[in-house]
């Protein structure tokens, strides 16, 4: 049977074509028709693709029997392999385990070591920050007191300042006290003076009222001998305390 003979003539269907759709699941002639299309005219070709179907199955059977002893044998092999390659793997892997372990084991010393060192790391920082906050404390004492100092001696000047000042004060409030009794003093005097001046104005001017009621009553007695000798009305105007004059009222 050619590559290129047709098995169905009427469709042309070719050998290879019906190997290809036993290939390809085809477990029957009415499979394979339905697959190729072949007999499905004048029916002449149907003895020949049943028999052509039936021997490429016993040649597939056979081929899956031989294939099927080769196939055990080479899982067999492969089984093989596989278990001594899983054996393999098993000590590669205990080995990788163990010496996981190990680094595990080495990390946590490691781990460890390095807690230890932060730990002393920070015992040392503690205590150093321990000292220079002793230092700060010691240093805010010192501070303090001086503060303490420095307000007690501006206290003390303050104080001495204030005593400067009262003393001064009481100097300036005892001049001003001796100043105002040297006024009162004053103040007295001049006004005795002033008594004794206006006493002695009152007695000039009793003298003088005296003098000029004893003037007043020479005078109404020259105006009486004046006005009884002439008949005419006369007024004696005084000029000072010894002069006066006459002056005719009508």
């Amino acid at each position: 049977m050619g590559k290129t003979k047709y098995i169905c003539p009427c469709f042309k269907v070719t050998y290879d074509d019906v190997r290809k759709a036993v290939h390809d699941g085809a477990d029957s002639f009415k499979q394979v028709k339905k697959a190729t299309k072949v007999s499905g005219k004048c029916g002449h070709c149907e003895c020949r693709v049943k028999t052509f179907t039936k021997e490429i199955l016993k040649d597939m059977e056979q081929k899956t029997c031989s294939d099927k002893t080769a196939a055990d044998k080479d899982k067999k092999k492969a089984n093989k392999k596989i278990a001594d390659k899983s054996k393999e793997v098993e000590e590669t892997e205990g080995k990788k385990k163990q010496s996981k372990k190990i680094a595990d084991k080495s990390k946590e010393v490691e781990k460890t070591e390095g807690k230890k060192k932060q730990s002393k790391k920070i015992a040392d920082k503690s205590k150093e920050v321990e000292k220079t906050e002793s230092r700060k404390k010691q240093s805010k004492k010192i501070a303090d007191k001086s503060k303490e100092v420095e307000k007690i001696e501006g206290k003390k000047k303050q104080s001495k300042k204030i005593a400067d000042k009262s003393k001064e004060v009481e100097k300036t409030e005892g001049k001003r006290k001796q100043s105002k009794k040297l006024a009162d003093k004053s103040k007295e005097v001049e006004k005795t003076e002033s008594r004794k001046k206006q006493s002695k104005k009152i007695a000039d001017r009793n003298k003088k009222v005296k003098n000029a009621e004893g003037k007043k009553k020479a005078g109404k007695e020259k105006n009486l001998l004046v006005k009884n000798q002439d008949n005419l009305k006369m007024r004696v105007i005084r000029l000072d305390d010894k002069n006066y004059k006459l002056k005719d009222v009508t």
